[in-house]
Order: C-alpha cells, then sequence, then structure tokens
C-alpha cells in the first residue's frame, strides 16, 4: 500500500489522496473506510491548529497565488518543526511537494483500486 495524504471531497482522488467515498447509500464497508479517514483528518485538523496558533497568518485569508500559499504553508511547517526540535535540526534539507491545484475531480482508476484496498484492510 502506498503512502498517502487525507482529503476531503474537495480533492481529486489520487493514488498519493484518499478521500471518502461519496456519502449516498454506502455499504457498512465504506462507511467504516469513511469514519477511519474522518478520524484522521481530525488529528489533521488538531495538528494544523497547533501550527496556526504559532503562526497566526495561517487563521486569516491569505491574499496570495495558490502556489505562494502552498509555499507559505510549508515553510511554516519546516519553521515549526524546526523550532520544536532545534538540536536534531543541524542541516536543513529542502524538499519541493507539488502543490494542489483545481482540477477535476474524477480520479484515476488506479486512485480508485488504492481507496478500495484502504476500505478492504480497514475492515
Amino acid at each position: 500500500m502506498p503512502y498517502t495524504m487525507v482529503g476531503d471531497a474537495a480533492f481529486l482522488l489520487k493514488t498519493c489522496i484518499m478521500r471518502p467515498y461519496p456519502s449516498h447509500n454506502n455499504p457498512r464497508e465504506r462507511r467504516v473506510f469513511n469514519c477511519c479517514l474522518m478520524r484522521a483528518w481530525m488529528v489533521l485538523e488538531i495538528a494544523f491548529d497547533v501550527l496556526a496558533s504559532r503562526w497566526r497568518i495561517l487563521y486569516r485569508r491569505i491574499n496570495l497565488l495558490p502556489h505562494k500559499v502552498d509555499t507559505l504553508v510549508t515553510t511554516a511547517c519546516i519553521l515549526h518543526n524546526f523550532l520544536l526540535r532545534p538540536s536534531k535540526n543541524q542541516t536543513l534539507l529542502e524538499e519541493r511537494g507539488t502543490g494542489v491545484g483545481m482540477v477535476g475531480n474524477r480520479g484515476s482508476q488506479k486512485a480508485y483500486v488504492v481507496r478500495d484496498k484502504f476500505c478492504w484492510y480497514f475492515n
């Protein structure tokens, strides 16, 4: 199973981004999967709240282009982690991730298979 990020219905389903099944007439297995995903989402919300309490700009509307917001949030995460463990951060390795752009809402077939495998795993 690949590593994945948690997204909500606004995200495109990809092999690296899991989003819940649509919430109409789901069988039990899909409801369990959606519940597990929601718990992970809640953990992320709490973590973001901790991050935003340190970098208050994240609480406000950010009037920047989307790719600049990606950079701002990534930088805030790096700085936050750096300040949490200053002794372990002698060298700062920069990894550039890909931003999430606004695209269609239909995932690839491979992404659907990955989500179904996670659904099976959680059940």
